[in-house]
């Protein structure tokens, strides 16, 4: 039987600089990982047959995961501090995120049928 160990809860974490003030950008834990998720999920119809009819605002989830794996001071920042970011830094900022965390795949209608998995 395979084991599985993992020695070491430490969160992975990359320093980050914006507009001269430190901030720690941290591996996601398993609730920001949830609240990414549900903010993809709740915006999600569907008809009576289960098909997906539209998405929601997807856009929004990141900004959501963002603001939960951005942090000054062990405070992680607002939402609202994230959506005021200009886009060329938040991109890089939750790309890096999804990749500490390994939460880089999209959602996709084709995910969310349960045709496609996904690691997300």
């Amino acid at each position: 039987m395979e084991q599985l160990d993992f020695p070491d809860l430490a969160r992975r974490e990359v320093p980050v600089t914006i507009g001269g003030v430190v901030y720690v950008l941290r591996e996601a834990d398993e609730a920001a990982h949830s609240s990414w998720r549900n903010f993809q999920i709740s915006g999600t119809k569907v008809d009576d047959d289960g098909k997906i009819l539209s998405m929601g605002a997807l856009a929004d989830s990141d900004a959501v995961l963002l603001s939960k794996c951005l942090f000054k001071d062990d405070v992680p920042v607002a939402l609202e501090f994230v959506k005021g970011l200009p886009s060329r830094i938040s991109r890089v900022l939750v790309d890096k995120a999804k990749k500490l965390s390994e939460i880089d795949k999209e959602l996709t209608k084709k995910s969310l049928s349960g045709t496609e998995l996904t690691s997300a």
